[in-house]
């Protein structure tokens, strides 16, 4: 339904130079002014927002806008959490509707930036000491939905649950209808004709609270679950009615270097026309995986829309950035748009200072990786080694424990290891054990049998009733966005 999505329209307009400058509608500026502000006043204007984060949460007149955040610089909870807050606040302020829609390529990466939301929303409810009474007032009819199948145990307070093939939660869903198709353009009759703070979920629309006000609603979702969503809500049951709807007045897009192209625009197709689109995330990373045959592909014009790029990938280009593509990619990217990040009208912001790395690592990180993004990342806080037990270690676990910046480890093997490789999962779970067990741990694999060979040994080390408090062994996926005090990384793959 390329003809009705939004998304695509704008992106295709800046491919083919039709305008390469698009303008938001649907943001209100000098409220997002004033929460940054408060921000600045409860927070410390050194820790939250920086000026990188500042500006993007306060850009508001480009529709889209891109963010990249390496490893530990608070893309998510100081760029993407406080922006979406300001933007809620800001449509409170000017007395209009709000609707938006965020979204990411993993249930993990959705909950961890609504945690982020919920907490930055409920400082500014009252939460957090300074509070004005004009913030908290105007955030009243605030609300955050998580589309899901169950709620967590630990779910933030101001958080409701829906799951739209629950019966049980068919009155929410109508309530979340009236909610959202108040400032859209769905032409739904079938809304309950009432508001109701998130507290009154489950009640009559006559106890919803005044009727009159507007309401600003986050909904959190996957996009196919997005997308489904929309199906719910809309008065049509076809796939045309799901598509012709314009609720979300922004859309935005985390750990967007992972979400692949047909799944962006997939969550932008109800987008609302001059909505914002914030995508973020960092392509130094890990970028989306697809295998295909393409020697074999009959179809060879479909490369020339390079759909096998991430959604931030695809904003990069589109942005003029000239590292994207591979020569012999670009010369098939067919376009008319020959923009520079220099003349673009895409603003595309980088954070720079890490609280998650020592100084060490983050030079590391710098000199290597990110020098070529034009990023001077630099660490917030000093280096500090993880404490190893007590005692002597074994070779080769001392060895690498100790000061040495690099230690080499070379075994000899009569097979190739591509899934699991056993002396790696060995090595990885001695790292472990041999930390101070007041510190975490986690281990990254990039797969799901390395990750079950490694954790199996962890637990044979366990005695009864012990268990693996502090360390998470994970893939590269899941892991996204976690840190522990000492990291091991186990690639697996030999030859």
């Amino acid at each position: 339904h390329a003809d009705t999505n939004e998304l695509h329209r704008v992106l295709e307009r800046i491919r083919f130079g039709d305008q390469v400058s698009p303008k938001a509608s649907r943001t209100f500026q000098s409220g997002i002014d004033e929460f940054v502000n408060w921000l600045s006043d409860s927070f410390g204007p050194d820790s939250l927002p920086s000026d990188e984060q500042r500006a993007f949460i306060t850009e508001a007149e480009s529709q889209i806008v891109g963010l990249q955040g390496p490893p530990g610089t608070g893309k998510t909870a100081g760029a993407f959490a406080p922006g979406l807050c300001a933007r809620m606040y800001a449509a409170a302020a000017d007395d209009a509707n709000f609707a938006g829609l965020v979204t990411a390529p993993s249930n993990t990466a959705i909950d961890e930036l609504l945690e982020d939301v919920a907490e930055t929303l409920a400082a500014a409810s009252g939460g957090a000491g300074g509070t004005s009474s004009q913030i908290s007032a105007n955030l009243e009819n605030a609300h955050l939905v998580r589309i899901a199948d169950d709620a967590p145990e630990d779910a933030p307070d101001n958080v409701t649950y829906i799951d739209y093939n629950d019966s049980d939660d068919d009155h929410q869903l109508e309530q979340l209808r009236t909610w959202i198709t108040a400032g859209g353009s769905s032409a739904s009759e079938t809304g309950s004709g009432g508001q109701a703070t998130l507290g009154s979920f489950g009640a009559s629309t006559e106890d919803g609270g005044d009727t009159d006000d507007p309401v600003q609603t986050l909904v959190f979702a996957t996009p196919a679950r997005a997308w489904r969503l929309v199906s719910k809500l809309c008065p049509g049951s076809e796939d045309e009615d799901t598509a012709d709807q314009e609720y979300w007045d922004v859309l935005a897009a985390d750990e967007a270097s992972m979400l692949t192209l047909p799944n962006f625009l997939l969550a932008g197709s109800a987008l609302a026309p001059g909505g914002q689109v914030l995508v973020g995330g960092d392509h130094r990373q890990l970028p989306p995986v697809q295998k295909h045959d393409w020697p074999e592909e009959a179809r060879r014009d479909i490369r020339a829309t390079v759909p096998y790029l991430s959604a931030l990938d695809n904003v990069r280009l589109l942005c003029g950035e000239d590292d994207v593509l591979e020569q012999e990619r670009q010369d098939e990217w067919i376009h008319e748009h020959n923009a520079t990040p220099d003349s673009t009208g895409i603003p595309f912001y980088r954070l720079s200072r890490t609280y998650r790395f020592g100084t060490v690592t983050a030079d590391l990180a710098r000199q290597t990786v990110y020098r070529a993004d034009g990023i001077d990342y630099q660490s917030g806080r000093e280096s500090a080694p993880c404490a190893v037990v007590d005692g002597d270690l074994p070779a080769p676990v001392s060895a690498v424990l100790s000061d040495a910046a690099v230690t080499l480890v070379t075994y000899n093997s009569d097979e190739d290891y591509q899934q699991w490789n056993p002396i790696e999962a060995s090595l990885a779970s001695r790292l472990v054990e041999a930390r101070n067990k007041n510190s975490s741990a986690g281990v990254v694999t990039p797969h799901n049998a390395q990750r079950s060979r490694v954790t199996a040994l962890l637990e044979s080390t366990y005695s009864d009733g012990e268990d693996a408090a502090g360390v998470t062994v994970e893939t590269v996926n899941r892991f996204q966005g976690g840190e522990q005090d000492l990291m091991v990384v186990s690639a697996t793959v030999s030859d």
